[in-house]
């Protein structure tokens, strides 16, 4: 028997981005019953934070304007102008629409979880040890899902 999998697509940043159910469906007139999970399936690159402004526009239609690094006094305006380089992404991204029961059980209509990273290009690395170890960038999750067990070692 053939499953059908009934996915929804998003559009990022100008960019369809296909998300697939977790898990295939297999009984349709249960889905309000059990809910239905989406996760992304790789990585999504949004662009620096220099063209967020042109983001917020265009997806939102927000009148957001960025400063210029010249607006800034030294020494933060060397500091904006790193941070405009920035590169922006949804690391993972995973939405539970919550079926009836679990709807009320919790409260609330769905679980998700993003994971969004924020990272310099290539050279511009904060060295914490030369040649060895160093921060390439910042990593934020968004989540109300309970939290997982902690890696193995920790």
């Amino acid at each position: 028997m053939s499953k059908v999998q009934l996915g929804v697509v998003f559009e990022i940043n100008g960019k369809s981005v296909p998300v697939s159910p977790t898990q295939a469906i297999s009984d349709f007139n249960k889905l309000k019953e059990r809910g239905i999970e989406f996760t992304l399936p790789e990585r999504l690159e949004l662009g620096t934070i220099e063209k967020l402004d042109d983001f917020l526009e265009r997806q939102f239609g927000a009148d957001f304007s960025l400063p210029e690094a010249s607006d800034f006094p030294a020494p933060l305006d060397d500091a904006y102008a790193k941070l405009e380089e920035i590169v922006l992404a949804v690391e993972n991204f995973h939405l539970k629409i919550l079926g009836t029961q679990e709807k009320a059980d919790k409260g609330r209509s769905a679980d998700y979880s993003l994971g969004l990273s924020a990272t310099w290009p290539i050279g511009e690395e904060i060295d914490l040890i030369d040649d060895v170890l160093a921060i390439k960038g910042l990593y934020l999750k968004l989540s109300n899902e309970a939290d997982q067990a902690p890696a193995s070692g920790s």
